[in-house]
C-alpha cells in the first residue's frame, strides 16, 4: 500500500530535501556574495575607487562594443565572445588599459585592424586610461559587470524553481505523470490513436533527462495532483520497480539542479566557453550520486562557477 513519497524510493525524502536545499543556498550566496564584494569596491577609499571604476568601465565599454559587431550567425557571434573573453582575461591579469590594446594589435590571429580600432574608440569616447594593476580580485571582472548589469535577471532566473522544499515533489510528480494517461487519471474520455500513442510513449525504457522547465510546466499544473498519481501508484495504474524508480528520481534530480544552475550562472559568463566553466554536473559527486543516491557537493568546483576565493575575500 502506497500512502506517500517516502513509499516510492529508497531514501528518505526530509534528507534529500536538505540536500537539494543546500545546492540552493550555496549558488544564492556565492551570487550575494559577488554582488557585495563588488559593491564594497566603489565604496573604498578614493585612489583605489577610481582605480577601480575605470576598469569596469573598460569592461563596459569594450563588452558594449565588440558584442553587435559580429551577431549575423552563431559562428561570427562566439568569434565576438571570444575576443571579449581574451580582452577581460588580461584585465583580470592586472594589465594596463594601454598594454591590453598593445596585446591585442600582437595578437592579429584574433583580432583585426577594425576590433583594435573599436577598443581605441571605446577608451576615448569613455576617458578610459589606468595603469598596470597589482590587486587580484576573488571574482573576475566579467563576473562583476554582469552581476551589476544582470542583477535582477539573475535573481529572477535564481527563483525560477519552486521551493527547494518543494522540488521533489515536483520531480516525483513529472515522473509519475509519464507513467500514466493523463485523461485517464482525471476520468475523462479519449481517443483509440491518443491512448495508442501514450502506451507507446510510456512504455519506452529509454531515459529522458528531465529539464527545469518540466518542473516549472508540472508546478503550474494544477490539475494533476502528487494525490492523484500516488493514488494510481497505490490501485495498481501505474507500476513502479521501487529501485529503478529511485535511481530515475535521482538522476532527474541533478538534470533539473544542472540546467537551472547553469541558465542561472551564464547571465554571470556570458562570453565564457563552457568547457572552462564547472557546471551542476561537475558539482556533484557523480559516483557518490549513483551509488548512495546522495547529492555530495564538490566544493572546490561550486566555488569556481563564480571565481570564488575565499581566503581573499576574507582579507
Amino acid at each position: 500500500m502506497i500512502k506517500n513519497i517516502d513509499d516510492l524510493v529508497n531514501f528518505k525524502t526530509n534528507s534529500k530535501n536538505n540536500e537539494i536545499k543546500l545546492v540552493y543556498s550555496y549558488i544564492f550566496e556565492q551570487i550575494v556574495s559577488l554582488y557585495t564584494y563588488t559593491v564594497s569596491n566603489f565604496y573604498s577609499d578614493r585612489k583605489n575607487r577610481d582605480f577601480f571604476v575605470q576598469q569596469m568601465r573598460f569592461t563596459g565599454a569594450v563588452t558594449e562594443k565588440l558584442s553587435p559587431v559580429y551577431m549575423s550567425n552563431k559562428e561570427n557571434k562566439k568569434e565576438a565572445e571570444n575576443k571579449i573573453a581574451y580582452i577581460l582575461s588580461l584585465l583580470d591579469k592586472g594589465e594596463s588599459a594601454l598594454g591590453i590594446l598593445e596585446n591585442i594589435k600582437n595578437k592579429d590571429s584574433l583580432f583585426n585592424e577594425r576590433d583594435v580600432l573599436l577598443v581605441e574608440r571605446a577608451m576615448e569616447d569613455n576617458s578610459i586610461i589606468f595603469s598596470s594593476s597589482f590587486t587580484e580580485h576573488p571574482y573576475s571582472f566579467q563576473a562583476m559587470y554582469s552581476i551589476l548589469e544582470n542583477l535582477l535577471s539573475i535573481f529572477k532566473r535564481f527563483l525560477c524553481l519552486p521551493d527547494p522544499g518543494e522540488l521533489l515533489n515536483i520531480i516525483i510528480k513529472c515522473r509519475l505523470e509519464k507513467e500514466v494517461n493523463r485523461d485517464k487519471l482525471l476520468g475523462k474520455e479519449t481517443d483509440i490513436f491518443d491512448s495508442l500513442q501514450r502506451m507507446t510513449f510510456y512504455s519506452s525504457s529509454t531515459y529522458s533527462p528531465l529539464s527545469h522547465r518540466d518542473v516549472i510546466n508540472s508546478y503550474n499544473d494544477q490539475e494533476v495532483t502528487i494525490e492523484l498519481l500516488l493514488e494510481a501508484c497505490s490501485d495498481g495504474r501505474i507500476k513502479l520497480d521501487k529501485s529503478d524508480f529511485t535511481e530515475l528520481i535521482t538522476r532527474s534530480i541533478d538534470d533539473v539542479l544542472e540546467g537551472w544552475s547553469s541558465w542561472v550562472l551564464t547571465l554571470l559568463f556570458p562570453t565564457s566557453s563552457t568547457k572552462n566553466l564547472p557546471m551542476i554536473d561537475s558539482l556533484i559527486d557523480g559516483i557518490c550520486l549513483k551509488q548512495t543516491g546522495t547529492i555530495k557537493l564538490n566544493m572546490e568546483d561550486l566555488k569556481k562557477t563564480v571565481y570564488f576565493r575565499s581566503d581573499r575575500t576574507n582579507q
